[in-house]
């Protein structure tokens, strides 16, 4: 058993695996994860999908931010997704495996969507 916000994502980025504290972690279900479901996940305002597709297109992903929102756009939670090449024993590429780590604290982003939202 792993205590920790696992993920498992093909070569072509849709998302084929999630473990059971990724989905209580989002409070989420099995099908809002799979495939490009979790794009409805993705708080507005932000550039995250456009940075999965790049690291997709180049082959080659690091660690980065971004903001999702709670079941029925309730609640925002930052995490930072640790991502790593998901290799086989001939070190052929199979596709990713991410990390979800919660932060604390907001980034800067939210904090000017919330102004911006909120008249300033």
């Amino acid at each position: 058993s792993v205590d920790a916000s696992c993920w498992i994502a093909s070569l072509n980025g849709d998302c084929i695996a999630v473990n059971k504290k990724y989905m209580d972690t989002l409070q989420v279900s099995l099908e809002d994860c799979l495939g490009y479901g979790w794009v409805k996940m993705v708080a507005p305002g932000q550039d995250y999908i456009s940075k999965w597709n790049n690291h997709i297109r180049e082959a080659s992903l690091a660690s980065f931010e971004s903001v999702f929102r709670g079941r029925a756009g309730k609640g925002i939670k930052t995490f930072r997704s640790s991502v790593r090449p998901w290799l086989d024993h001939d070190f052929s590429h199979l596709g990713y495996i991410g990390v979800l780590h919660e932060i604390k604290g907001e980034p800067d982003f939210v904090t000017h969507l919330r102004r911006a939202t909120n008249g300033g």
